[in-house]
């Protein structure tokens, strides 16, 4: 009698296939959901088209891979305790529908697959303020539509009866989904983010060439720009402008989306330009690396990657020559891993989030209270604050951020109108409207950018550098115009533009990121105003060339699109790159591409992780290896594990006030080592310098803190101390002056500045000097 009670507790092959019928029923729900949301926000001519279908295949597919693998599980766990099997089946198949609505969420927000190194980016994005009630609802229909389609099922159990053998139809539906082809659209978005982490975890391609610096090579003289470019006297200025998601789709001659962006599109009709300019990453930060170094990627853009390689780039070489070097960003370049590469090549003025001031307007918060930082208007303003008459050439690179989510700018509404007036005016058929309607805080945003750029434009023509000044302006990357060709999320527009520029001319030369500095190097050295290094390891070549091998690389993903000598690799096919780049798939040859792709990504790791770029004695700012011995990183160890570098700096701290100076100084050495512009370590450093008595070194850091941060007064107050206790009585004076141009009232700070100044005038009559505190 037990044994009958317990067989009957057994769940079956039934109850199985029901949970699968279950499964791969909000999957199908999921898919029209997604074509729903991109035809109602203009991506979509259709719901119900191809990809549709192609879609709800490949979500079977899945479905049926997953269903094979788990069967077998299920069997095993109910043979051992009835009822276990189908719990961890229901477990399993529940947290793959949370997965891909959350995956299907960041995609309709994006327009891009999320990978397993953007997962915590990816969940934080989904289930921000702005999204949770869309996710919320989205699940409980899901999770209504799987118990609906469950108990449903039940009405097929003699119909279930028949497929024997289950796993053989399942088998069956997975093989057929192989064969599709698959894309951002009709993917399926779990399958991807597992393929992702599968596809690095096998990846056993390594560098197995005999040379240890494979691209290091005499250097090219390139002169393609001459002919376009005017000889000048003096070495030009360079200004470069990354403009965050500028899309070829708002500047090209009869683009889609001109009319919100009249400026550039002016811009275009004086300029040098070139129609077919790839970004080589979608990530803005690391734009500027590509942009300035024609760096290999590494694994996050190289100078944003935790690996310090020695290597030359546009702020180095111009700097040896005798340029002065600036960077501009409105947001923060710690937080994007900018300040280590900007240290590594010494830029002589870092200006970002931390040195505005209280005279310049934060972008509003997002949702989450989070300001990302000073919007392009007040960016340029700041830019004309510091601007001194040169007296040598300069290099000024800006990175702008309003284009760039959460599209938040000053007088949106204004905006906002303006984009509703040239909606109803402009030509746009209705898909482009709308992708208007459901984006107009992207256009309102990049009508905002286009608007600021003209007036810093017309701001840089009444300095008197500008006629003898070379400008650049690109984009970071397409991100937020979708396209199903794989090359469109990096298509961005290049201008070479400026008094310099002979005659405008359009190139349809095939060009990236990377060729910007060879090409402009070139030319500086054609013209006698620069002499480069005898050697270099660029990854880019001549701006006018177009037979190239170019790495097109998603941020913190391991996917890559490849391309070389008009061949394109991606996604595991091999298209032949056409006209305006459009791609016919074409697989012959196909072996001999994916062994260059092969190679590509071997020397890519190798040269980054293995610091083989350049050697030290070309390099012209080697880099900070700052190597810490094994006894040192015992002792660091045994303080401090993880990457919470605050965490380790308030251990640093207690360190110091405990006495273990000696201690304190190796962790607030390591917090530095990973986080350069750590400011609260610095200070400590600082502080440990002056206790003991090592005055000058002190000063010199604490006077370049509040230089970068001058907002931030425990900069002052340890500057303070320390000019007290090293009898620099005379300097505070200088610091009172900084206290008030910076609009900081604090009776601590103006205390130890009287200290300073009562014991200067008693040291009139007494000469003894203070003798610095302890700890």
């Amino acid at each position: 009698m037990d044994v009958k009670a317990k067989i009957k507790k057994i769940r079956t092959l039934k109850h199985f296939t029901r949970l699968f019928i279950g499964y791969a029923f909000t999957l199908v729900i999921l898919s029209i959901y997604q074509q729903v949301f991109l035809y109602r926000t203009g991506v979509l001519d259709t719901v119900f088209n191809n990809a549709l279908y192609t879609l709800v295949l490949n979500h079977l597919g899945f479905a049926a891979l997953v269903s094979f693998v788990l069967l077998f599980i299920y069997r095993f766990f109910e043979s051992m305790r009835p009822g276990l099997g189908f719990k961890i089946a229901t477990i399993v198949f529940s947290l793959l529908v949370f997965l891909e609505t959350v995956l299907v969420i960041y995609f309709l927000k994006t327009h891009s697959l999320l990978n397993y190194m953007a997962l915590d980016q990816g969940f934080s994005l989904t289930l921000s303020v702005g999204n949770l009630s869309r996710f919320f609802v989205l699940l409980i229909i899901l999770i209504v539509s799987y118990v609906l389609s469950y108990r449903v099922a039940n009405a097929l159990n003699p119909l279930i009866g028949y497929l024997y053998p289950f796993t053989f139809i399942l088998f069956i539906l997975f093989v057929g989904s192989i064969f599709l082809d698959k894309n951002v659209f009709n993917e399926n978005k779990t399958q991807y983010l597992f393929a992702n982490k599968l596809n690095e975890l096998l990846d056993f391609n390594s560098y197995e060439g005999q040379a240890e610096y494979p691209l290091l090579q005499s250097t090219k003289r390139i002169n393609s720009l001459n002919p376009y470019l005017k000889e000048t006297a003096k070495a030009p200025n360079v200004v470069l402008v990354v403009i965050e998601g500028l899309s070829t789709e708002f500047t090209h001659k009869n683009a889609s989306f001109g009319a919100f962006t009249p400026y550039l599109n002016k811009l275009r009709e004086k300029s040098l330009y070139w129609t077919n300019f790839l970004s080589t990453t979608t990530e803005p930060a690391a734009s500027i690396a590509q942009l300035t170094g024609s760096l290999p990627y590494g694994t996050n853009g190289l100078g944003l990657d935790p690996y310090n390689v020695n290597r030359n780039t546009l702020f180095s070489i111009l700097k040896k020559q005798n340029y002065r070097t600036y960077f501009y960003y409105g947001g923060n370049t710690t937080t994007n891993g900018l300040q280590n590469y900007l240290k590594q090549e010494k830029v002589d003025v870092v200006l970002d989030k931390s040195r505005f001031g209280p005279n310049y307007k934060l972008q509003l918060e997002d949702g989450a209270g989070v300001s990302k930082g000073y919007p392009d208007g007040e960016l340029y303003r700041k830019w004309a604050s510091t601007y001194q008459t040169p007296n040598t050439s300069k290099l000024e690179v800006i990175l702008n951020l309003s284009s760039g989510r959460p599209f938040i700018i000053p007088d949106q509404e204004n905006y906002l109108k303006k984009i509703r007036v040239l909606k109803s005016k402009g030509q746009f058929d209705k898909k482009e409207k709308r992708f208007i309607n459901s984006n107009s805080d992207y256009f309102a945003a990049m009508s905002y950018v286009d608007q600021k750029l003209k007036d810093f434009f017309s701001l840089m023509a009444t300095t008197e550098g500008h006629q003898n000044t070379i400008y650049i302006v690109t984009g970071t990357s397409n991100a937020y115009i979708p396209s199903e060709n794989v090359l469109e999320k990096y298509h961005v527009p290049l201008f070479i533009t400026g008094p310099l520029v002979k005659k405008a001319m359009e190139f349809d030369a095939l060009a990236s990121h990377n060729d910007v500095t060879p090409t402009l190097l070139g030319f500086l050295e054609h013209q006698k105003h620069v002499n480069l290094p005898e050697h270099t390891a660029w990854m880019g070549s001549d701006l006018l060339s177009s037979n190239k091998e170019i790495g097109l690389h998603r941020f913190q993903s391991t996917t890559v699109e490849y391309i070389k000598n008009g061949k394109v690799y991606a996604n595991g096919d091999v298209y032949h790159l056409k006209k305006h780049l459009s791609l016919v798939k074409d697989n012959s040859n196909a072996l001999e591409i994916k062994q260059h792709f092969k190679h590509y990504l071997a020397v890519n790791k190798y040269v980054t992780q293995k610091d083989k770029l350049l050697p030290e004695t070309i390099t012209i700012y080697p880099a900070d290896k700052n190597v810490f011995s094994k006894e040192d990183m015992l002792y660091v160890n045994s303080i401090f594990q993880g990457a919470n570098y605050d965490k380790a700096y308030e251990s640093a701290k207690e360190l110091a006030h405990n006495g273990n100076r000696k201690g304190a100084l190796l962790m607030c050495n390591y917090i530095l080592h990973k986080v350069p512009n750590h400011v609260d370590a610095i200070i400590l450093k600082a502080r440990i310098h002056s206790w003991n008595e090592r005055f000058s070194e002190s000063i010199e850091l604490l006077e370049q803190v509040i230089d970068l941060h001058p907002q931030y007064q425990d900069g002052y107050a340890a500057l303070l101390d320390t000019y007290f206790w090293s009898g620099n009585h005379d300097r505070a004076k200088v610091i009172a002056e900084k206290l008030e141009e910076n609009k900081i009232e604090s009776p601590e700070l103006m205390d130890k500045v009287m200290r300073c100044i009562n014991q200067l005038k008693s040291l009139t009559q007494n000469s003894e000097t203070p003798k610095a505190k302890s700890a």
